[in-house]
């Protein structure tokens, strides 16, 4: 009969010398995967969507932005993904800008654009409006939603497509879904993405950054 599983407790510690088994000595079979196991080590690889490398979680706490600077938006990546919950202090819009490569700087002149479903269209605005109207701060009502930037490594390319849902301050639940970028007077790369609110703080939430794997 073939073995299908061995009793470990029956094995004193350090009782199998792993250096004195050949490759492949020890069949698969012999581990029961309806059995539970504990890991004391980190396991690597795990729990990430396919085709994504999480780069940076922030914890939000009454913070006035989440910034990602160049030490994260780098040529690693040509594409981001942002994935958000947060409830603001204050009833407020979630903005978003971006820092020119060139020279690392913030971009906050009135070169962006963007097409939303709810809150109508803008050019040359001063930010990139994720969530088109604002979000209820009320009752602990929040907001939730994703960003994708692409392109951020080819002059004059880059841009972002996004959708959030929450509950505006005319007590209606409802979602927003849209397209920005910033109109860049020479050619230009992004470097950083700020993300911020029209007015007051996050007074919590988390945003996750991700890579898209090349």
């Amino acid at each position: 009969m073939a073995l299908t599983k061995v009793q470990t407790g029956g094995l004193a510690d350090n009782a199998v010398d792993t250096a004195q088994l050949v490759a492949d000595a020890v069949d698969n079979t012999i581990l029961d995967v309806a059995d539970n196991f504990a890991f004391t080590g980190t396991v690597t690889g795990a729990g990430e969507p396919a085709g994504l490398k999480l780069l940076n979680t922030v914890t939000l706490n009454n913070n006035n932005e989440v910034r990602y600077t160049n030490s994260l938006i780098t040529s690693t990546y040509d594409w981001y993904r942002i994935f958000f919950n947060f409830t603001p202090v204050s009833d407020a819009q979630l903005l978003m800008r971006f820092f020119r490569g060139s020279d690392n700087t913030l971009i906050t002149g009135n070169d962006y654009g963007f097409e939303n479903r709810v809150g109508g269209d803008t050019n040359g605005a001063g930010f990139v409006s994720i969530t088109g109207v604002s979000v209820d701060a009320a009752d602990g009502y929040g907001c939730q939603g994703n960003i994708t930037v692409g392109n951020v490594n080819t002059a004059n390319m880059s841009g972002a497509s996004y959708n959030s849902a929450f509950r505006n301050t005319g007590n209606n639940h409802g979602t927003n879904d849209g397209q920005g970028g910033w109109d860049a007077a020479a050619p230009n790369t992004i470097s950083g993405i700020q993300l911020y609110l029209g007015t007051g703080n996050f007074q919590d939430g988390k945003f996750y950054l991700y890579g898209v794997k090349k």
